[in-house]
């Protein structure tokens, strides 16, 4: 595989997501699985000065596997819901790559009539 650029992200995201209906609400439960790989190509750098320290013309490779859970409680005039993502946070010591760290979302809204 020959790269123009020296980072290359690629991978699989699997959702799920199932409704309980209710008399006039419903609750929806979710779920997540993903794949993914990051490669990080210095062999792909043509610097101007060819004795940089820095560039070591290596190749980095990580495999990643992560999963996402969440609810959602739902009526015509409310809504609550909450997610937990990363569920396996991985520590990285790479310089090119981002901390995948476990993250809580909250959410809720209520739909107030019109005056």
């Amino acid at each position: 595989m020959r790269m123009k650029d020296p980072f290359l992200q690629r991978g699989k995201k699997m959702a799920y997501a199932y409704h309980v209906p209710f008399d006039k609400s419903h609750l929806s439960l979710g779920i997540s699985v993903s794949f993914r790989q990051n490669i990080f190509d210095q062999s792909v750098f043509k610097p101007v000065v060819t004795q940089d320290p820095i560039i070591d013309y290596s190749r980095e490779s990580v495999f990643i596997f992560n999963s996402d859970i969440g609810v959602l409680y739902y009526r015509p005039d409310f809504y609550v819901g909450a997610a937990a993502l990363n569920l396996f946070p991985m520590e990285r010591k790479t310089y090119w790559q981002d901390i995948s760290d476990r993250q809580y979302w909250f959410q809720a809204g209520y739909i107030f009539d019109e005056l």
